[in-house]
């Protein structure tokens, strides 16, 4: 964008701007629905519930998260959430 900016050529600018704002904006979202699926997970752990499948794959969104995949890691939460819907009964996730 400095790039861009340096030249002049403020269409990219604009652009690349509105780019950035959609990957804030996935992150945030999928960090809060990370956050909202740990919750859950607690819950169901503190039942005594082994949730093993379901903590590796929210593990690898974080992962995804974590290196700015956020397509990936948007993919890995709604397989973390079929998974926990599966493992704690919960189809209502």
């Amino acid at each position: 964008m400095k790039k861009a900016m340096d030249e002049g050529n403020y269409y990219s600018v604009s652009e690349l701007s509105d780019e950035v704002a959609g990957l804030r904006d996935s992150a945030l979202r999928v960090m809060a629905q990370i956050n909202e699926t740990e919750s859950r997970i607690e819950n169901i752990r503190n039942q005594n519930f082994a949730l093993p499948e379901n903590e590796k794959m929210l593990s690898l969104t974080k992962s995804a998260l974590m290196r700015g995949d956020y397509a990936k890691a948007e993919e890995r939460l709604s397989s973390t959430m079929l998974i926990f819907a599966v493992e704690s009964g919960n189809a209502g996730f």
